[in-house]
């Protein structure tokens, strides 16, 4: 319908009717095909072409109630983004179930008060249960085009539809503020098992960084023990040397010492030696 639309816009001619009675979808070989209806209160945005148009029965304002644009019903000058409005209220119309403000049965001031003053709710908290596909993007997307004011909407049809069609397809939406964490989670979402492959590499990496740090550690605690004992063993058989020498200065020479001797001076150099 979007493309209907923005055909129109490319001949300067703004709908600004755009009702479920004004669309009609009919099926060919090549898929639906839709046509807009009723052209009666179009306006033409080249002021060089006359075009007469009927009144309609609200008052002065050329509209419809239901699906009106806040700037029709002040009176205002109405844009292709009063056709991107009405296309927020079909859309939302036909993703809720309801229309953002119901308006039956209400006189023209409430309704102008509504319209002007009353913001739509999202359409997700009236979806019921398809409320958790619409939450999100297409609540973002749809709160954009019914803006109250022309020009916070989209500035064209094409940028509504190139909207949806980056909701389809995974990507961030222009209507959403470009935080780091809503691009990665879009990422994520729309290329998932490539990110869950990378994510198990990633773990697997950790994992054997992990245990080649502690087989290393291990490694240098099983050295420095060696290196301990190795000292150790240097000390004592020096401890020994030293006691044998110490005993008899011609011990060097062959000579017998003491057991007497040896415990004598082993005690005294034990007491020389405090902790080690």
């Amino acid at each position: 319908m979007s493309d209907a639309v923005a055909a129109a816009h490319r001949q300067l001619v703004v709908h600004r009717d755009l009702k479920p009675s004004n669309v009609l979808v009919t099926e060919t070989e090549g898929g639906p095909q839709v046509k807009l209806l009723d052209f009666g209160i179009a306006k033409l945005l080249d002021d060089s072409m006359p075009v007469t148009a009927p009144q309609t029965e609200t008052g002065h304002h050329l509209l419809t109630p239901a699906y009106a644009a806040p700037e029709q019903v002040r009176g205002t000058d109405v844009s292709t983004r009063t056709d991107v409005y009405q296309l927020g209220v079909l859309a939302y119309e036909l993703l809720a179930g309801r229309r953002p403000f119901e308006v039956s049965g209400k006189s023209l001031t409430e309704i102008e008060r509504i319209v002007l003053e009353e913001d739509p709710p999202n359409p997700s908290t009236r979806a019921g249960e398809q409320a958790g596909r619409l939450q999100g993007d297409l609540d973002t997307i749809l709160q954009k085009a019914l803006r109250k004011e022309p020009e916070r909407r989209y500035g064209s049809v094409e940028a509504l539809a190139a909207d949806v069609r980056r909701h389809r397809t995974g990507q961030p939406v222009d209507a959403r503020s470009a935080s780091l964490g809503y691009r990665a989670k879009k990422f994520v979402r729309r290329y998932r098992w490539g990110v869950g492959v990378a994510t198990a590499f990633l773990v697997l990496i950790a994992v054997a960084g992990t245990m080649l740090v502690q087989q290393r550690n291990r490694a240098q605690r099983n050295a420095e023990r060696a290196q301990r004992e190795a000292k150790t063993a240097e000390q004592v058989s020096q401890y020994l040397s030293s006691l044998f020498e110490e005993a008899d200065p011609n011990f060097a020479q062959g000579d017998t010492v003491t057991a007497r001797e040896l415990l004598r001076l082993g005690t005294q150099r034990v007491g020389e030696l405090d902790d080690q």
